[in-house]
Formats: structure tokens, C-alpha cells, sequence
């Protein structure tokens, strides 16, 4: 080998043709291909990104037709929403609902799916997005791969949930009135095989689901007797663990107004015992207790959503009575802060938080409508929150909680 005269081209050329040089060169071909494989997130941004609108398009413009559902990660950074407008993203022309999934921190939006037929889900971590397409179509998209898993299957069943890992979608109906039948079934993502949330055996064959918890992890669900003896009573099944325990006997679930935390120790639902106006309640699994709102509503509330340890609670309600300058005439959302009994309403002018509630409704039904902690909550509104909101369509916004 000849010797350079300069010391530091030798040891370039050295390091060039080295054993070592070469090692290295295969294990960062090794790495590049599993980060595309397992789809290595993208850079968190440094804090979230706080309250705003949430169903703009490229460039921050507002949507030219209305949002009708939207679903926020854990943070409030991420946010799947439906809407019809065809300014979002170019080439969509189609005039249909389509699902949308838009990263706060950079502007990104993708159009994940075409036609799309039901409130879009989101992971806590924000990475998968789920939807119903026209026809019976599921999917699930992966925002680190860009890539999607769809199946065919029987229609009127809810959106799946989908946990940070991505492994399983877990979806299904509760009883409607007899015009949908119910399920309750955990889809393996891998492997596309489907089985039922866990119950007592053949003659228990029908299985229904009433919630999920945002992280995938708790299940709240019941089985019919087929062979004529009514329900079993209902179930919070931890995937985790698997374990099955009872829910409380007193847990009446009106339709899709019931959510379970991620610790799977709350169940918010729906108190019926007043007759003639329903109202909001708080189980506690683990004190085995039950909290009522702290007003008894001159007007239906109903919970929509709650923070990961159940400490707030997302109501929806037509009430006057909730707070002191509530004189809209029409629903909003509110906050029930259970530990310290607070009710605030959240729908209001996020440039001018001490103006009068403004009309608003609740983003979705299930996980997705407010922050793990409590900070930030999902609205949609026609009102315009901030000045530049001009559009005078249903919006989905992130509020101050």
C-alpha cells in the first residue's frame, strides 16, 4: 500500500476499505429496511399543539362543505376527521364523505379513504387510523407506512379501535332495537382471523359490544342466552390480563352514550332513574361507587367520552342550567371535572374564552373526543371560533378543557 502524504486522506482510505467500513455500511442497509418495515415514526413534536382547528386542509385552508365526525390522538397533535369538502387534499373530486387524517404539527393531511360511511377512529399515539367505506368495507391505515389493511364483512358495525401496536381491531354493535344484529369480535391485523369477545359458551352465542376503551385495552360488552334466558349481565373484559369481571348491576347503557377510561376502572353512562330527563353518571369499578352530576339538568345530559384515569367526563346537553351564562337555546359541550364536581362549558370562542357558549356537539361516538389528560376537547360547530373561520359549515375544533 502506498503512503498519502497527507495523514488524513490515509486514514479516509483506510477506514474506506476496512472490514469495519463494511460492517457498518450492512448494518445501516439492515437498519434503513426496518425502519420502512416496522414503519419508525416520525419525529414527536416537542409539545402539543393546542387548541385551534382541527379539519383543515393542505396549506391551513378551512373545508368548503361541512366535517361531520371527527377523532383526536391522545395529545390532540393528530386528528382523523370525515367531511365532504373537496378542498382538503388535490384530486378529490368525488363529492362524497371521505376520511381525512391531518398532522397538527406540520399541516400534513392525507385522504386516507373514499366514501366513507361512519365516525373515523384514531390510536392514542396517533398512528392508525380506522374507517367504514361504502359496502361493508373496514380498514385500517398506517400513517408511519402510508400503508392500509381492509377486509369485507357484515355492515352496521361501529368503527374499529385499534391499540398504539397496531395488532388487533376490535369492533362490533350493541343492541338497537332489533334492526342491527350485535357482535362483539377482536379482528388479528396479521393474520385477518376474527374471534368473539370471550362468553359462556355455545348457548351464549350472540355477543354484543357497548364500548371500548381508547387504548384498546377494556371492552365493555354482554352475551345474549340463545336458548331464551335473556343477558348475562354485563362485562369489562382487560385484554391485557384477560380478565373478565362483572360491571355493575345498576349500569344501564342508552346506545352509544357510554365510554369506559383507559384504566378501565370508570365507566361513564347514562342515569335513566329521573324518567322524563336522562342524565350523566360515573361508575367507579374499582371503589365500587357511583357518581351523579353535581345539577340535577333541566334538559337531557349524556356522556360522549372520558380522560384516561375517568377524572372528566365530556357531556353533551341541551340543559340551561349546567352553567350560569348558558342562554343559546340549543345543545353544547361541557366538562364534568368529577373530582371536583365542576361543570364548565367548553363550547365557546377560543379568541374570546369568556363570551357565551356557542352551539356545538360532540366530535364522535366512542374514544377520541377529548385529550388522555383533559387539556383539549373535540367540538364540531357552524359558529367560528376564530376569526378566520368564514365558511359557515360544521367545523371540528380542538377547545381549552
Amino acid at each position: 500500500m502506498g503512503t498519502e502524504t497527507v495523514a488524513g486522506s490515509h486514514w479516509t482510505r483506510l477506514w474506506a476499505t476496512s472490514p469495519q467500513r463494511m460492517i457498518a455500511g450492512v448494518l445501516a442497509a439492515v437498519l434503513a429496511v426496518l425502519s420502512v418495515a416496522c414503519g419508525v415514526p416520525p419525529s414527536p413534536p416537542p409539545a402539543p399543539v393546542g387548541p385551534g382547528a382541527l379539519s383543515l386542509g393542505n396549506g391551513g385552508v378551512f373545508g368548503e362543505a361541512a366535517t361531520s365526525a371527527a377523532a383526536i390522538s391522545a395529545d390532540g397533535n393528530v386528528v382523523a376527521f370525515a367531511s365532504a369538502a373537496e378542498n382538503l387534499v388535490p384530486g378529490d373530486s368525488n363529492g362524497l364523505t371521505d376520511t381525512f387524517v391531518r398532522n397538527r404539527a406540520n399541516g400534513e393531511v392525507v385522504r386516507v379513504a373514499p366514501n366513507t360511511v361512519d365516525d373515523p377512529k384514531i390510536s392514542r399515539n396517533g398512528r392508525w387510523v380506522s374507517y367504514v367505506a361504502f359496502g361493508g368495507t373496514y380498514g385500517v391505515y398506517d400513517r408511519y407506512t402510508g400503508t392500509h389493511r381492509s377486509w369485507n364483512t357484515v355492515a352496521a358495525r361501529n368503527t374499529p379501535i385499534v391499540p398504539d401496536d397496531g395488532s388487533v381491531a376490535i369492533y362490533g354493535r350493541t343492541s338497537s332495537l332489533g334492526i342491527f344484529a350485535t357482535s362483539c369480535i377482536v379482528r388479528d391485523l396479521d393474520t385477518g382471523t376474527e374471534s368473539d369477545c370471550p362468553h359462556q359458551g355455545p348457548g351464549y352465542g350472540t355477543v354484543a359490544l357497548d364500548a371500548v376503551s381508547g387504548n384498546g385495552r377494556f371492552v365493555l360488552y354482554y352475551w345474549l342466552d340463545q336458548d331464551g334466558g335473556g343477558t348475562s349481565g354485563r362485562f369489562v373484559w382487560d385484554r391485557t390480563t384477560g380478565e373478565v369481571r362483572p360491571a355493575p348491576e345498576d349500569l344501564v347503557v342508552l346506545g352509544d352514550s357510554v365510554a369506559i377510561s383507559d384504566d378501565g376502572n370508570h365507566i361513564a353512562a347514562t342515569d335513566l332513574s329521573s324518567g322524563s330527563v336522562w342524565s350523566a353518571q360515573l361508575f367507579d369499578l374499582e371503589d365500587a361507587t357511583v357518581e351523579s352530576l353535581p345539577v340535577e339538568p333541566d334538559g337531557h345530559a349524556i356522556p360522549r367520552d372520558l380522560t384516561a384515569d375517568g377524572g372528566v367526563v365530556v357531556i353533551l346537553s341541551e340543559a340551561e342550567n349546567l352553567v350560569g351564562d348558558d342562554t343559546n337555546g340549543t345543545v353544547d359541550i361541557y366538562l364534568w371535572h368529577t373530582d371536583t364536581g365542576e361543570l364548565e362549558a367548553v363550547s365557546r370562542r377560543i379568541d374570546d374564552p369568556g363570551s357565551h357558549p356557542v352551539g356545538a356537539t360532540e366530535c364522535g361516538t366512542g374514544p377520541g373526543s377529548i385529550t388522555a389528560n383533559g387539556d383539549g376537547v373535540c367540538v364540531l360547530t357552524d359558529e367560528a371560533l376564530l376569526a378566520q373561520d368564514t365558511n359557515g359549515v360544521l367545523d371540528a375544533w380542538l377547545v381549552p378543557g
